[in-house]
């Protein structure tokens, strides 16, 4: 049986899975923005309270080991339905992060 890894989907025999974000395609929805008058117009110390509970949540750092956590899984999953995980070599990576930096 042929098995298939196309746009986030295993497909194996016509069932598919829904794959999980890795760290190359990860992205959180959820963001905070702010009123940069609104954040100017507030106290050094509630600026700074404000700062530190967001440094304690660890949002941003528990996003990305959630997302290395699901790409293990995926790849374990994938590599027991049969199919080869192929990476990208670094040296392609940065050819491409070359030509696509900004011109101007």
């Amino acid at each position: 049986m042929t098995s298939h890894f196309i746009r986030g989907q295993v497909s194996r025999g016509g069932r598919s899975r829904r794959s999980r974000p890795g760290p190359l395609n990860a992205a959180s929805p959820e963001w905070l923005g702010v009123n940069k008058k609104a954040w100017d117009a507030l106290p050094p110390d509630l600026q700074k309270a404000f700062d530190q509970a967001l440094k304690e949540t660890r949002f941003e750092e528990k996003e990305w080991e959630d997302a290395i956590a699901w790409d293990l899984r995926a790849r374990k999953r994938i590599q027991e339905l049969g199919m080869t995980v192929v990476d990208i070599p670094k040296a392609e990576i940065e050819k491409a992060r070359q030509k696509s930096k900004p011109v101007m």
